[in-house]
């Protein structure tokens, strides 16, 4: 049927003047552009395609990169997702992107943009004031209670103010950060120890599914990404699991990577791991742990006294500057004072924090 159309339309221009026939070819091109971009941007899952990379405004709004670097001071490359004043959180992960408000409620965006100031593409999946972080890993999603709770979404969407779709997995009120790998979950408690999920949640007030990592005081970040664990401490000691768990109050299972009291951040994808300095520095680690006080494994990436905030999914890196600008990592280390592998993407100066999520 299709053929039989396409031909039809041959058919009819090649019987206009040539002025009409060009005008006709020309139309017929961008028809075929247009509808092979919407194929390249449509997914099985109904979402786009474009990088996985978002921002957090702080009016609430919330914006996808598509692609297009800034030219200059024009910074094209942006949609709309939402622009609801009560976001506060966003986190991203196999293609979904979910948000937490200041009210507790969860929501998983369904894949349309905003039309002008509406912004329907929207599912409520909880609504506890009790939440107080949320983290998407693989096809999974947590959040965090101000209670210590922990809790897993099971699948089920909010009907009304009725939201059934989670499971606790804990309720240690020493809980104050998560940290989740695909099908791995972590725990961060207010006096360093670090807990791993392994795998059966609560029955009524009865929570075991939990296996010690660690018990360092020092330890005030941990991040998690291709099976693998890291943990930054307050000191700017970077540390790595080296699959070892507690044995009582011993928890040999580390191996120190760095100890640079400069660091504030660490993000991590794939077996790729970068730190942020209080002085704007970026740092790639290269693989060689430390051996005693000297600890070589790191490569400058840049070195903007601007940058707050980094992240990183797939193959990719990113930096968020207080100014709002947001850069993306193009493979040149530094080399001396030169810092030059990093291109703009935005500068926007109500953006307040940047997400990246695996695909």
């Amino acid at each position: 049927m299709q053929l039989k159309i396409i031909k039809a339309f041959q058919g009819c221009i090649q019987s206009m003047p040539n002025t009409t026939k060009n005008l006709f070819r020309l139309l017929s091109l961008t028809s075929v552009l247009v509808v092979s971009q919407t194929k390249f941007l449509s997914s099985a899952k109904g979402q786009s395609t474009f990088p996985n990379l978002y921002q957090l405004h702080n009016d609430g709004a919330i914006w996808q990169y598509t692609g297009i670097p800034c030219d200059g001071d024009y910074c094209p490359g942006w949609q709309r997702l939402d622009n609801n004043p009560k976001a506060k959180a966003i986190t991203a992960a196999d293609n979904q992107l979910y948000q937490l408000h200041n009210d507790g409620a969860v929501w998983q965006y369904t894949g349309t943009p905003c039309y002008g100031d509406y912004c329907s593409g929207w599912q409520r999946l909880d609504r506890n004031p009790k939440t107080t972080a949320i983290v998407a890993a693989g096809n999974q999603l947590y959040q965090l209670h101000n209670d210590g709770g922990i809790w897993q979404y099971t699948g089920a969407s909010c009907n009304g103010n009725y939201c059934p779709g989670w499971q606790r997995l804990d309720k240690n009120p020493k809980a104050i950060a998560i940290a989740a790998d695909k099908n791995q979950l972590y725990q961060l408690h207010n006096d360093g120890g670090i807990w791993q999920y392994t795998g059966t949640p609560c029955y009524g007030d009865y929570c075991p599914g939990w296996q010690r990592l660690d018990r360092n005081p020092k330890t005030r970040t941990i991040v998690a990404a291709g099976n693998q664990l890291y943990q930054l401490h307050n000191d700017g000691g970077i540390w790595q699991y080296t699959g070892t768990p507690c044995n009582g109050n011993y928890c040999p299972g580390w191996q120190r990577l760095d100890k640079n009291p400069k660091a504030t951040a660490i993000a991590a994808v794939g077996k790729q791991l970068y730190q942020l300095h209080n002085d704007g520095g970026i740092w790639q680690y290269t693989g060689t742990p430390c051996y005693g006080d000297y600890c070589p494994g790191w490569q400058r990436l840049d070195q903007n006294p601007k940058t707050t905030a980094i992240a990183a999914a797939e193959t990719q890196l990113y930096q968020l500057h207080n100014d709002g600008a947001v850069w993306q990592y193009t493979g040149t280390p530094c080399y001396g004072g030169s810092c030059p592998g990093w291109q703009r993407l935005d500068r926007n100066p109500k953006t307040r924090a940047i997400v990246a999520g695996e695909p």
